[in-house]
């Protein structure tokens, strides 16, 4: 699988130019406005899945930070470290 768009992405509320509400589009950008995905904004929960997917980045970086400063004995000590893996392996499209 290829590399994702480096972060920070940041979810930015656009009218596509019909200016009817339900035309509202809620934009997950690249810095320098590369477009990464659009989810509708008109349904209160796909505001939530924009910013959701904008902080996926710093999700995946944070989680692998916990895994380089973790002790390796306690990496297998439970089923929290094994959501942690699962979740690194499923955002880089790899099998755990």
């Amino acid at each position: 699988m290829s590399k994702h768009t480096p972060g920070p992405w940041e979810a930015v509320k656009r009218n596509d130019g019909y200016g009817d509400s339900y035309m509202l589009v809620q934009t997950v950008q690249e810095p320098g406005g590369w477009e990464i995905a659009d989810v509708r904004a008109d349904v209160p929960c796909h505001k939530a899945n924009a910013r959701l997917i904008s902080a996926a980045p710093e999700l995946l970086e944070a989680l692998e930070a916990l895994i380089e400063e973790t002790d390796p004995m306690q990496l297998n000590a439970g089923e929290p470290w094994c959501r942690v893996r699962a979740a690194i392996a499923k955002a880089k499209g790899e099998q755990v």
